[in-house]
C-alpha cells in the first residue's frame, strides 16, 4: 500500500495515533480526522459492540480497535498489553468518560457514588500517560491530549460533583507537561457538544440542554464533535505547544 507523503505541513502523516474513547463522540471525530491527515488510528473503547460500529463507520484499513474497561483495577496492566500490542506510536489522545454525569444538587450527592466518576476520566487519563512514557513506547517526539470541559470555567448550577474532576485533569495535564518534556501533553475544553453522550437524555431535556447551551455561545449554536476535533489535530501537529488548555467553546 502506498504510504501517504508527509510535508512540513502535515505531521500526521504516517503516525499512529491511540484513541481511548475513540468509538464516539469527540473521541471517533479525532479518529475520522486523524485518518483524513494519513494517519494510522486505533480506537480503544470498554464496548465491543461500539467499537465494530465504529470500524464500520471509519471504514480505512488503517483503523484498528482495542477493548479494554477503563474501570477495571488491573487497569495499568490493561493499558500496557494494549500499548504492547499496538507497539510503537506517536500521540495518545484520551477523550473516555463515564455515559452519564452526576448533574444534580450538591447537598443531594452520595458521596461514595461520586467517587466513581474519577475512575475513568481521571485516573484512566493518569494511567494511560503513566503507562505510555513507562514502556517507552510513545514516541519522545510525540504528544498526548487530555479532555476537560467549559464547565469549569463557568460551572452551571448542579455541576459542583464534576467541576473538580475536570478542573484536575487540566492540573494534570500542565503537571505531566514538565515532567514529560520534551513529550508534549496539552489538553481540550469543549463546550457543548451536541453528540451521542446526550442520547439517555429524554427528547425534551435534550432540546432543552441544546438550545439553553447555544444561547450562552456567541456563535448562536451548540458545537459538533467534528468542530472539537480540529483542536486535537492543532495539538498533535503544533510540535511548539506543550502545556495548554485550549478551549473551544464557541
Amino acid at each position: 500500500k502506498k504510504r501517504m507523503s508527509t510535508s512540513k505541513y502535515n505531521k500526521l502523516a504516517n503516525k499512529t495515533v491511540i484513541i481511548f474513547g475513540g468509538s464516539s463522540g469527540i473521541g471517533f471525530s479525532v479518529a475520522e480526522a486523524s485518518l483524513s491527515f494519513g494517519a494510522k488510528v486505533v480506537i480503544a473503547s470498554s464496548s465491543q459492540t461500539k467499537l465494530d460500529a465504529a470500524l464500520k463507520r471509519l471504514n480505512n484499513p488503517n483503523a484498528t480497535a482495542k477493548a479494554i474497561d477503563l474501570s477495571s483495577e488491573t487497569l495499568e496492566q490493561d493499558v500496557e498489553k494494549l500499548f504492547r500490542d499496538v507497539g510503537a506510536f506517536d500521540h495518545l489522545i484520551f477523550s473516555a468518560g463515564e455515559p452519564t454525569l452526576p448533574i444534580q444538587p450538591f447537598s443531594e450527592l452520595n458521596v461514595e457514588e461520586n467517587k466513581k466518576f474519577w475512575t475513568v476520566r481521571y485516573w484512566g487519563s493518569f494511567t494511560a500517560s503513566k503507562v505510555a512514557v513507562k514502556t517507552g513506547l510513545l514516541s519522545k517526539e510525540g504528544s498526548i491530549t487530555l479532555t476537560g470541559g467549559a464547565s469549569v470555567k463557568k460551572p452551571s448550577k448542579g455541576w459542583a460533583g464534576i467541576v473538580p474532576i475536570i478542573g484536575a485533569l487540566e492540573a494534570l495535564a500542565r503537571g505531566l507537561a514538565v515532567d514529560l518534556a520534551p513529550i508534549r501533553v496539552n489538553i481540550v475544553i469543549p463546550g457543548f457538544v451536541d453528540s451521542e453522550m446526550w442520547d439517555a437524555l429524554p427528547e425534551d431535556k435534550r432540546k432543552a440542554l441544546v438550545e439553553g447551551s447555544a444561547s450562552r455561545t456567541l456563535t448562536g449554536r451548540a458545537g459538533t464533535a467534528e468542530e472539537v476535533a480540529q483542536s486535537y489535530i492543532y495539538l498533535m501537529q503544533s510540535t511548539y505547544v506543550t502545556g495548554q488548555s485550549i478551549l473551544t467553546e464557541g
